[in-house]
């Protein structure tokens, strides 16, 4: 019905309209297009970090940079291009930028195989206010781009891995992520990934996934409101930090001593009462992570080109980094 009203139409439209600065949102898409200078930008500041590099190295020295080798690797990951694809699109780009050194693309991979997790460190806007409102999720990942054809004809079962991520509600930038098997739950990467952020956390969204004893404890230690949406069928005999949240959503009664009626037990009082706490704490807000992750696949695609899972790791966290980088 409102979508039909015109009268509400253009009302969307001036809303959309004032709430973004479109003088400073076109350069920023216009921006994203330049992807040439992530290459040539880290090359031409070589000479001192090369220096570093091969102070204590025994053996042949290194010619490129480890920012040179990541820049190619970033590349190829936005192009979705082969190792040797790569070498020959950076050997294109030396024609124009005469100093640019160019690897080849056996130094690309042997180089990436060997980086450790310190490479690859995400890199995000830091809060004005210090504390922060994160949203928390997971999203597949296809490790194999084969069409339902091969599916169907081969009964190959299709491959998936996980992707869960920590993003920042009113920045969108992502935080911290994981890469799991597909068979990990999303609660077992909730420690892990707050962990390196959790001092400057005062708030997590989160869906009932992240409904558990553990959580709510670690919350509670580390004081985090824990805006994570309970199970309907949730008891009060649970851990006393999960208990707040379950009568606060559910509308159960608290008190000691006192019987609780026959109605706060039915599905249709529980989801009312939740429905009520979502409007009160903003729980919509949990869809920045949807939005992260939508804006993510558009950039990148749904699926990995690395087969093994230690370069599948290496490749989603080069793609973080240069989300982080396309969005900021």
């Amino acid at each position: 019905m409102g979508l039909k009203n015109p009268k509400f139409m253009v009302i969307l439209a001036t809303t959309m309209e004032n709430n973004r600065n479109w003088k400073e949102y076109n350069p920023a898409l216009v921006n994203r297009g330049r992807v040439i200078n992530i290459y040539i930008s880290t090359d031409l500041c070589r000479t001192e970090e090369i220096h570093k590099l091969n102070k204590e190295k025994s053996g042949r020295p290194y010619i490129y940079t480890d920012a040179t080798i990541l820049a190619a690797y970033s590349l190829k990951c936005i192009f979705h291009f082969g190792y040797r694809q790569i070498q020959g699109f950076v050997e294109d780009i030396a024609t124009y930028v005469k100093k640019v050194s160019t690897p080849n693309f056996r130094t690309i991979w042997w180089r990436i195989r060997r980086f450790g997790k310190e490479k690859f460190r995400i890199l995000h806007r830091e809060s004005k206010s210090g504390k922060i409102n994160v949203s928390i999720d997971s999203t597949g990942i296809k490790s194999t781009n084969a069409g339902e054809y091969m599916t169907y004809m081969y009964r190959k079962k299709k491959e998936w891995i996980k992707l869960h991520i920590v993003v920042d509600v009113d920045t969108h930038d992502i935080l911290n992520a994981r890469v799991t098997k597909r068979k990990v739950g999303d609660s077992q990467e909730f420690r892990k990934l707050m962990n390196p952020i959790s001092g400057s956390v005062s708030e997590v969204y989160a869906d009932g996934a992240y409904d558990s004893n553990d959580i709510f404890r670690y919350t509670e230690r580390k004081e985090i409101y824990p805006n994570i949406a309970v199970h309907l069928n949730a008891s009060k005999k649970c851990s006393k930090a999960r208990r707040k949240s379950v009568i606060e959503q559910l509308g159960l009664h608290g008190e000691r001593g006192t019987r609780d009626i026959i109605q706060n037990y039915t599905k249709e009082y529980r989801k009312i009462h939740q429905q009520e706490w979502r409007d009160k704490v903003h729980h919509g807000r949990r869809w920045a992570v949807e939005t992260v992750f939508s804006s993510f696949k558009q950039m990148f695609g749904e699926y990995v080109s690395a087969k093994k899972f230690n370069m599948i790791e290496k490749e989603l966290h080069t793609k973080i980094l240069l989300y982080n980088q396309f969005h900021s």
